[in-house]
């Protein structure tokens, strides 16, 4: 279970990133991450949880968001 949680967490840690560094390079524009966001907190949740079946959907939907 923990390999799938380390996952999930990378995944997050580089979703979080790419918006951190799309809101650098467009300070004004309005950007919405409501999507991202919703998706950020419902793997943080698993993982506190150890939600496996919730980990494992969720895996694939990260990996896919640039």
């Amino acid at each position: 279970m923990s390999d799938i949680s380390s996952e999930v967490q990378k995944e997050v840690a580089r979703i979080r990133e790419m918006i951190a560094t799309t809101r650098a390079l467009m300070p004004d524009r309005q950007v919405n991450f409501i999507f991202y966001d919703m998706v950020i907190e419902t793997a943080e949740r698993a993982v506190r949880e150890q939600d496996a079946v919730t980990l494992c959907r969720i895996l694939p939907e990260l990996r896919e968001m640039e």
